[in-house]
């Protein structure tokens, strides 16, 4: 028989191995009842980064053997979600006179929003005359058209409306629309990229332009397309849904650039990958069925390479401009 106090430190060993048994079947019960699961994929540090560039659309083929994008999924289901953001409104209330300072001092201070509104406006005004005088002769001109010409009689309150909200704002002023777009291009503000790219640079509408050699008039033409390119590129790949339709036309029509059905179809395929719009959806997928019809196998695979590349981009750049509300 062991000593009395032998036994009682087995007694003891005993009971303590007997407690924590029964505190272990507890938990598992009661993780049982109430169904408690600890998934360790969702802990993550907090210094972990969404590996993006791994990011990979996959468009699987159709029946003719043509990559369809009607079935895209990408392999990674936990891609970032992108932040959807909206070309500003540029419609003012009163004459453009009364918002100027304001847009203005917003615009110097770096919102964007407030120049793009600013200098939208300016451009809008930019062919209205300067002055009552100037006007009243204008108007008097379309006046005395409106006989033949019943076109003009529709158009001619707005033609009055529109000079009274230019009015009061300088030449000077309104010249400066074009400097405003290129400096927030310039600054990668997608909108502005866009607005650039579908506006006519002041120095190509000066009338002294046809006094310069040919030449010269090629090399200013040249700088401007190449310019709008690049910044509808830039727009593009930062979730411009804008760019992107435009940079396709582009080289779809050969429109300031030589014509490249490869890299418009990738721009719409990659249009339908983030575009909620049915009416948009369904003419994009007319256009992308056209531009398949004309394209061999390898240069599929090389619109589908380069869709892929366009997508990555803008997931990783996590923004979204979706069409001027």
């Amino acid at each position: 028989m062991a000593p009395p106090q032998k036994k009682y430190k087995k007694i003891k060993l005993y009971g303590s191995i007997f407690v924590i048994f029964m505190v272990f079947l507890t938990f598992v019960f009661v993780g049982e009842l109430f169904d408690f699961n600890v998934n360790t994929e969702n802990i993550v540090p907090s210094n972990h980064k969404n590996d993006t560039d791994n990011l990979e659309i996959i468009h699987f083929k159709n029946d003719k053997g043509n990559i369809s994008p009607d079935r895209a999924i990408t392999e990674d289901t936990k891609a970032p979600f992108l932040i959807e953001k909206h070309t500003p409104s540029t419609t003012l209330h009163g004459s453009l006179l009364d918002h100027l300072d304001d847009l203005n001092n917003k615009y110097k201070s770096g919102d964007y929003e407030a120049g793009y509104v600013l200098a939208v406006n300016l451009s809008n005004c930019f062919y209205t005359k300067d002055n009552e005088s100037q006007f009243k002769e204008e108007f008097a001109e379309i006046e005395n058209n409106l006989t033949t010409n019943n076109d003009l009689r529709e158009e001619l309150p707005e033609h009055v409306q529109q000079f009274h909200f230019c009015f009061g704002v300088s030449r000077k002023i309104r010249n400066t629309y074009f400097e405003i777009v290129r400096n927030m291009a310039n600054e990668n503000y997608p909108p502005a990229q866009v607005l650039f790219s579908m506006l006519t640079p002041p120095e190509l509408l000066d009338e002294k332009l046809s006094e310069l050699p040919a030449s010269k008039q090629s090399e200013l033409i040249e700088a401007y397309m190449t310019e709008s390119n690049r910044f509808l590129e830039s727009a593009a790949y930062a979730g411009s849904l804008h760019a992107m339709m435009n940079l396709a036309n582009n080289y779809q029509y050969g429109n300031k650039v030589a014509k490249n059905p490869i890299k418009a179809l990738s721009l719409n395929l990659a249009l339908l990958e983030f575009t909620e719009n049915n009416e948009l959806y369904i003419e994009i997928e007319k256009t992308r069925l056209a531009l398949e019809g004309n394209l061999s196998s390898e240069e599929l695979n090389e619109a589908n390479t380069l869709s892929n590349e366009i997508i990555k981009k803008i997931r990783k750049n996590r923004t979204l401009y979706k069409f001027p509300l």
